[in-house]
């Protein structure tokens, strides 16, 4: 079940949705479509440094002013599966710099203990240190996470299984944990494939939560993302959990030369 994350994760970022070129260019492999992309894909530091301190103003915000937009209310929906008592413990996989834990914070009683490990790339972790409370934390080992909450409620999945090397086996490496509920959200799968790989452009401000700060330059930034076949993850995760839930979320969101990827979610429970 042990992984390093920097074996598993190129890009795990939270951000606005981004759709791809119309009839985007299809990879043979992963390394193929990580050879066309910007230097490190969602790796580089410009993008590390820009989704932690985006989070940092978040966090701030929502004290201040808690104003949650719609999409939003998608990370609080495994929240109110899984919740059977005050005490929540919560793997976030590819949580950023813990945008998350900020939207779960804001729609919890005050009387509610919630303790969020973020699953991140061993960049994205160092660089999220300063953001660590009580309640926050962040790995970049699934294993390692997993062990310091004891006992995992939750997983939560979005925006980020796609972007990994091999979506089916970090399905089951997360799957393996053993939480009572995992939801997944934001995920392109493919009907017609077994595989659809394309390099996914986006501006370097859509990253992370919020604004862009004043005085970082935007350019575009890339990385290879992958829709696996949706009958073949549905089967992954019908080795140990029932679908309680799925849904099509965004249609459209991925074009590519031989299909149009919709995203699509999940709430299971473990059987």
């Amino acid at each position: 079940m042990k992984a390093a994350l920097s074996r598993v994760i190129p890009r795990v970022l939270v951000g606005p949705l981004q759709r791809f070129a119309p009839k985007a260019r299809t990879y043979a492999t992963y390394d193929e479509a990580m050879a066309d992309c910007t230097s490190k894909g969602y790796e580089n530091d410009a993008i590390v440094s820009l989704v932690v301190e985006k989070n940092v103003r978040y966090r701030e915000k929502m004290r201040t002013a808690p104003l949650l937009r719609l999409d939003e209310l998608r990370s609080v929906i495994g929240l109110g599966l899984a919740r059977r008592s005050s005490e929540l413990n919560v793997l976030d996989f590819g949580g950023g710099g813990g945008y998350h834990h900020t939207i779960a914070n804001l729609v919890s009683s005050s009387n509610d203990r919630i303790r969020w490990n973020v699953i991140e790339t061993p960049a994205m972790a160092r660089a999220a240190a300063p953001m660590v409370t009580e309640s926050l934390k962040f790995f970049d080992d699934v294993e390692a996470a997993a062990r310091d909450l004891g006992r995992v409620d939750l997983i939560f999945v979005s925006s980020s299984i796609s972007y990994t090397r091999d979506p089916l086996a970090t399905l089951r490496l997360l799957a393996n944990v053993g939480a009572k509920y995992l939801h997944i959200t934001r995920t392109p799968l493919s009907v017609d494939h077994p595989k659809l790989i394309v390099k996914q452009t986006t501006w370097l401000g859509d990253n992370g939560p919020g604004p862009m700060p004043a005085g970082i330059k935007n350019r575009q930034v890339s990385c290879p993302d992958t829709a696996v076949n949706k009958a073949a993850f549905e089967a992954a995760l019908r080795e140990r959990y029932k679908i309680c839930l799925a849904t099509t979320e965004d249609r459209d969101v991925h074009r590519t030369t031989q299909e149009s990827l919709p995203y699509y979610g999940y709430l299971c429970e473990r059987l």
